[in-house]
């Protein structure tokens, strides 16, 4: 995990908040000097560029989603139970931080940057990874059938996960998305299914 200063922190959240309010577009070193209260050359001393910012937002977020799955991967429950907690715990992060689904979903506004499009490739990658495990120890113990290849329902899954997730954010919010977790599983276990 990466270590940020306190004032690392600060912009970081600010950045979040600063996307969360008016999208990616807001999010300049100006309207972020104004929203700490500080000049904008001060940022320059914690990050060397906006880019980096946004580098230090999807760090904090890997940091996050890293610990959370640590977490789920320590409980003593089953790996099917593992997968639905995992998937209920990315539906309730992202509607209690809709700010990050633009900086993590939004891939597309990366294209010019690739250190930024690596972070979040490495972010999907490391969730379907974990997908994939709990999947490949559930066909283990006998809990889902055998006959489906756990690398493509880790995509089916993930895939899933953030077309809901998306759709949710461009319907502003609309409805309850943790509702769509019970749903989801649901139609998992019935595809799972032996």
């Amino acid at each position: 995990m990466k270590e940020f200063s306190k004032r690392q922190l600060e912009i970081i959240h600010a950045s979040i908040a600063l996307i969360g309010e008016g999208g990616i577009q807001e999010f300049t070193i100006k309207n972020l000097a104004n929203k700490i209260g500080f000049v904008e050359a001060a940022a320059y001393r914690h990050f060397s560029s906006k880019s980096d910012i946004l580098f230090g937002v999807l760090t904090f977020l890997e940091d996050i989603v890293t610990v959370k799955f640590d977490e789920i991967n320590q409980l003593p429950i089953n790996p099917i139970e593992k997968i639905k907690l995992t998937i209920k715990e990315y539906f309730l992060y992202f509607s209690t931080n809709p700010a990050l689904i633009t900086v993590h979903l939004s891939d597309g506004i990366y294209k010019n940057e690739p250190t930024i499009q690596l972070k979040v490739l490495s972010i999907m990658d490391d969730t379907i990874n974990h997908f994939k495990i709990l999947l490949d120890e559930s066909i283990e113990k006998g809990e889902i059938r055998h006959d489906i290849d756990s690398q493509e329902l880790a995509l089916l899954i993930v895939g899933t996960m953030r077309i809901s997730v998306t759709r949710w954010s461009l319907k502003n919010n609309s409805f309850d998305i943790n509702n769509d977790t019970e749903k989801f599983f649901l139609l998992l276990q019935t595809l799972l299914k032996h």
